[in-house]
């Protein structure tokens, strides 16, 4: 053995003696220096047969609840975009009735696709009345509303009675269906034509060319049928319109021409019938 390792033997060994001689007055400070010197880490575990688990066995309902979840989901004002809430999520939202940010309501509305909810008329009442509100028409469930919803806004809103969309979406409600071969059965034509009257007649003369299509379509259907109402007749002709035959002194009258019938307006969509644009032969008939 050198010098030079001799030297570092005997220091190491006194090192280790002053260490184990403190150790009554200094006792961690002596198990640190072992542990360091000797690297015991004591990580060793003692082995059991058949331990107890000590897990939970049941989840706590306030941290899984739907309340909880929706709670933490809804503080993100644009949580209901399908990131954080699906489809099953927007059903619960709309037969819960839960309080929506005006964002969220929209957002909402842009989701849902069928009509049979308990609370989507009140949703859709709340989102008319806001501010920023684009009308009736602006989201793809308010044309598969059914007829009695229809009914609900329009009690709510009487003024949605002169909004055309939702005129329009309401004589689509009056057709009697896929079932029913209006073109083939006179009878179900003849009541769906009526239908469709007794809801335009009382609309407002903003609508005279939409009534003026109904009305021709009915005197059309009595003629074809050869049973010509003269009353629905002379109703037909209380129509203003730009006609030849129309007396000069009638189409004179401001009040009466504020709202002329366009024959020429497309109202295939109601009633699968071209546009009327001239009745004169029907009328002198």
């Amino acid at each position: 053995m050198g010098e030079t390792q001799s030297r570092l033997f005997f220091a190491a060994e006194i090192r280790h003696r002053e260490a184990l001689l403190t150790y009554e007055t200094l006792p961690q400070a002596t198990l640190d220096y072992l542990k360091r010197t000797l690297g015991v880490s004591f990580t060793h575990q003692q082995d059991t047969l058949h331990p107890k688990p000590n897990l939970p066995t049941d989840l706590d309902p306030a941290r899984i609840a739907t309340e909880v979840f929706l709670k933490e989901a809804l503080k993100d004002t644009y949580a209901l975009d399908g990131s954080r809430v699906t489809d099953l999520g927007v059903e619960y939202l709309l037969t819960s009735n839960v309080a929506l940010s005006e964002q969220q309501r929209r957002i909402l509305l842009q989701r849902v696709t069928r009509p049979d909810f308990p609370h989507l008329v009140d949703l859709i009442l709340t989102e008319l009345a806001s501010k920023d509100s684009r009308g009736f028409g602006q989201y793809t469930i308010h044309n598969r509303l059914l007829l009695e919803q229809l009914e609900q806004l329009a009690r709510a809103r009487p003024e949605l009675m002169k909004n055309d969309l939702f005129v329009r979406a309401w004589l689509a409600r009056l057709h009697p269906g896929e079932d029913t071969n209006v073109e083939g059965d006179a009878k179900a034509r003849e009541a769906w034509l009526d239908a469709l009257w007794a809801f335009a007649k009382n609309l407002s003369p903003s609508f005279n060319s939409l009534k003026a299509h109904i009305l021709y379509q009915r005197l059309v259907h009595d003629e074809e049928a050869g049973t010509p109402n003269e009353t629905r007749f002379l109703e037909y002709l209380k129509l203003p319109r730009q006609m030849g035959y129309v007396n000069e002194k009638y189409r004179e009258n401001a009040d009466v021409f504020k709202h002329p019938a366009n024959l020429n307006e497309d109202f295939q969509a109601i009633t699968a019938r071209q546009p009327v644009r001239n009745d004169e032969p029907l009328v002198r008939r």
